[in-house]
């Protein structure tokens, strides 16, 4: 799974950026995450998004990775991203 979005940094914009998040770490508490903002047209990244999250840990809770994404999408700099999946991927 990742996202795609629009990605402005000084000024300018990158359009179609594939968010893909790269790390997770933590536990029960907190998550902390890194995702890469990568621009379509070079392929090649242009921002290092660092983040922290509480995962939810319910029976019926998604995996982490999944929660990440949901959590991003929460957040300002990703309010209009879209999910993307992955070869061989499904939302289940």
């Amino acid at each position: 799974m990742a996202l795609k979005t629009d990605w402005t940094i000084k000024e300018k914009t990158y359009k179609n950026c594939y968010v893909k998040v790269v790390s997770l770490d933590g536990n029960k508490k907190y998550i902390n995450g890194v995702a890469l903002v990568i621009d379509q047209e070079k392929s090649e990244p242009v921002y290092d998004y660092r983040f922290l999250f509480t995962p939810n840990q319910s029976d019926t809770s998604m995996r982490w990775d999944k929660q990440a994404y949901e959590y991003l999408k929460t957040l300002p700099e990703f309010k209009n991203a879209v999910d993307v999946l992955e070869e061989g991927q499904s939302y289940v």
